[in-house]
């Protein structure tokens, strides 16, 4: 519930702030700290023990709270990748297993949207004829997904986060540096 309400705040102060503030600083942050999450998802043996020697899983409220608030901010100021970025945080972070990360997160991920939905309605911002379809399809490609990550015991996961973090970072850094 903390992290639930954790991300749904911090997603509705990020939209907030994106509404006044310029992105292009905000983009080479951003730019600056996926290679750091996607090199700790690759070099999880380095960083972790293997999963059936982890500790216990780190269940502190704080880090949870911190966690999901700062990732939130993310979602609402910015957006692409939060799935991806929910996930990395809850496996090095949280010290869950890829599998659980990446079902765990799809909750945190639900609240941040609504957080930021609900400031983006507020402030008028939303385009409800391309957001509808988008929905439906997203709906649709997350079930199947979901349903694959589970018949294949999470092996996937890894291969899909790596692939959709280094698009993100290729597409974030031509925007970047094409202007």
């Amino acid at each position: 519930p903390v992290g639930i309400v954790a991300a749904l705040i911090g997603a509705f102060v990020g939209a907030k702030v994106i509404l006044i503030l310029p992105v292009e600083t905000i983009n080479y942050i951003i730019l600056a700290f996926l290679p750091i999450g996607l090199l700790a998802t690759l070099f999880k043996g380095v960083l972790l023990k293997k999963e059936d020697e982890r500790e216990e899983i780190k269940k502190s409220v704080i880090a949870v709270f911190l966690t999901c608030l700062i990732v939130g901010f993310y979602d609402g100021f910015f957006g692409p990748g939060t799935g991806s970025i929910f996930i990395i945080a809850l496996f090095v972070i949280n010290k869950l297993s890829l599998l659980q990360a990446s079902a765990t997160s799809k909750i945190f991920n639900f609240a941040s949207n609504i957080g930021a939905f609900v400031a983006f309605l507020i402030a008028g911002k939303m385009a409800f004829l391309i957001g509808i379809p988008m929905i439906l399809a997203n709906l649709l490609g997350n079930h199947f997904g979901s349903l694959h990550a589970i018949n294949s015991n999470g092996e996937v996961i890894r291969k899909v986060l790596v692939v959709t973090v280094l698009l993100i970072i290729v597409s974030m850094a031509y925007k970047a540096f094409s202007a």
